[in-house]
């Protein structure tokens, strides 16, 4: 797979199987397992991450307990299923009022400002499900811990 949007045509999005999705080493076995037993419904998402520093790495479980407080469905270690953007958006704000120092900015005075961290803290993915009649999934680089859509 050469990237979310191979074509040229801008309205074109890759689509992925789900040995696919392993492959890329965003899902593991028993998040694979798990959507093979629970396929997922249309508006469910999953969010994948990557703890990027060695400080969130040893906080996963804090920080997976505190995705799954605020609405998700740990469904392995790095993989977390809402419901609903709304739900993943709800839990974003929630997160960043209970502990922003898992978000990042590039921007110093933000971060201090905030008790956040000015490099990238947690990388995540979203997948999306096409629908439930078929084994495709779209993703998003949804950046779930930036304070700023637009930071690196």
């Amino acid at each position: 797979m050469s990237g979310i949007f191979a074509s040229s045509d801008p309205g074109s999005v890759e689509l992925y199987t789900l040995d696919d999705l392993k492959q890329m080493n965003l899902l593991d076995k028993t998040a694979v397992e798990y959507l093979l037993s629970n396929p997922m419904p249309d508006d469910d998402l999953l969010l994948v991450l990557d703890f990027v520093t060695q400080q969130t790495f040893h906080q996963k479980e804090q920080i997976n307990d505190a995705l799954r407080t605020f609405g998700g469905t740990r469904i392995s270690p790095h993989v977390i299923q809402y419901r609903t953007w709304d739900d993943l958006l709800d839990a974003r704000r929630r997160m960043f009022e209970s502990h922003p120092q898992w978000f990042y900015t590039t921007n110093a005075q933000i971060a201090l400002l905030h008790n956040c961290q000015n490099t990238t803290t947690i990388k995540s993915t979203l997948i999306l499900a096409l629908s439930e009649a078929t084994d495709k999934f779209k993703l998003s680089k949804f950046k779930f811990f930036s304070v700023f859509v637009n930071d690196s």
